[in-house]
């Protein structure tokens, strides 16, 4: 019997990667077959943000690797209020 890992932080995950191969957002080198981190991080786009990777060298813990993807996180920007600005003034053809 297995029990599945439930992670204690929110949005952080543990990775083995058996095919392909992952590099670590903080050390930058890429490692396969291995344990990692692995979280999701900002600009988001249409509810998906980026996909980085962490090695366990550089976080072994779950407390670490944490702290790590806290600074890897960018806060969402906020949009202007108002309305949009209006579109820029179309010329004839010929008009140059």
């Amino acid at each position: 019997m297995k029990r599945d890992h439930k992670p204690k932080y929110d949005g952080l995950f543990p990775v083995f990667t058996l095919f392909g191969w992952k590099q670590c957002c903080k050390c930058g080198q890429d490692f396969r077959r291995e344990l990692g981190w692995q979280f999701w991080t900002g600009p988001y786009y249409a509810g998906r943000g980026v996909l980085k990777c962490l090695c366990r060298e550089c976080a072994p813990t779950e407390e670490v690797a944490y702290e790590i993807m806290k600074l890897h996180i960018e806060p969402p920007t906020e949009r202007p209020k108002g309305p949009p600005p209006p579109p820029p003034p179309m010329g004839r053809r010929g008009d140059e």
